[in-house]
């Protein structure tokens, strides 16, 4: 009751960092100048998007005594990076009427959701070898299988021609 209170009594709140927006922002921008492809960026922004969902996972389970505070809770989290990031892309003005797109499809929207599939499924890789295994091969693995992944996708968007 005591968080339905909060729910229905609440005012409308915008809790997304500005300092994160400014980032995403300039990043986007310092990229276009350099002639990088926003299907490129996007790519990498959803794997810095998966990232920072798990590692803010980590803190509020290790808060719980490692369980979730809510049922879903990593793929609700995922949803609202997403969701957050995208806002952000539409309150700097990057999603304007003459970005590029692809498919009919804002290049950097579509970028975003692949990067963050791209990286879900190494990470996942990633953690069927350790639970098969019971090791790493490497150090870093899960992330230089994220890079690598994310890498290789942009190779492949680049050999197709959609960069």
């Amino acid at each position: 009751s005591f968080i339905l209170f909060f729910i229905i009594f609440s005012g409308i709140v915008h809790a997304h960092c500005p300092l994160c927006t400014a980032a995403t922002g300039a990043a986007v921008a310092v990229t276009r100048f350099y002639g990088i492809d926003d299907l490129a960026v996007g790519l990498f922004i959803g794997g810095f998007i998966l990232s920072t969902t798990f590692w803010f996972d980590r803190i509020l389970r290790k808060r719980n005594r490692g369980v979730e505070y809510i049922p879903l809770q990593t793929i609700i989290l995922i949803a609202l990076g997403l969701v957050s990031t995208f806002l952000s892309f539409y309150w700097t003005n990057l999603l304007g009427p003459f970005a590029s797109s692809l498919f009919g499809i804002n290049k950097l929207i579509l970028g975003t959701v692949i990067g963050t599939v791209v990286s879900l499924s190494a990470f996942e890789f990633h953690k069927f070898i350790r639970r098969r295994f019971e090791r790493s091969f490497i150090p870093f693995q899960g992330i230089v299988l994220t890079l690598l992944s994310l890498t290789l996708v942009s190779l492949g968007f680049y050999v197709v021609g959609w960069l």
